[in-house]
């Protein structure tokens, strides 16, 4: 089973966590997970029910893209090419929906996790 349905603690208090993190658009706590590492790499499930009955899949998903590394090193920058971003997976049971907040680079475990997941997703819906 990869998907955990466990909802992850938060590290500290929401309002700390906000005042802390501020995206560019100073739009308090965007894109920053409030959880452990551990839990920011886990495959987190919710099952959600009422007239729109889904699962929603969250991952962080991290990795360095080497073309990107390339063309950082063009204009000058030391990089890896580092990228991470939150997946959101909506899996429904007319089909699935994909969203994340920037790049995303998987590895092959990662990628056939992701497929697992999905799967996992959809047969919680079918019990339902």
């Amino acid at each position: 089973m990869v998907l955990d349905f466990d909802k992850p603690r938060k590290l500290r208090p929401t309002e700390e966590h906000n005042e802390e993190h501020q995206s560019d658009a100073y739009v308090d706590g965007t894109f920053v997970p409030n959880m452990s590492e551990k839990d920011m790499l886990k495959w987190k499930g919710k099952k959600i029910g009422g007239s729109d009955p889904r699962v929603e899949i969250r991952k962080t998903v991290e990795g360095n893209d080497p073309a990107l590394a390339s063309r950082q090193a063009s204009r000058g920058w030391q990089s890896e090419g580092h990228c991470a971003a939150q997946l959101l997976v909506i899996v429904r049971e007319s089909g699935v929906v994909m969203s994340a907040n920037g790049r995303m680079v998987f590895d092959n475990e990662t990628w056939r996790q992701l497929g697992v997941a999905v799967a996992e997703a959809q047969t919680v819906l079918a019990e339902r």
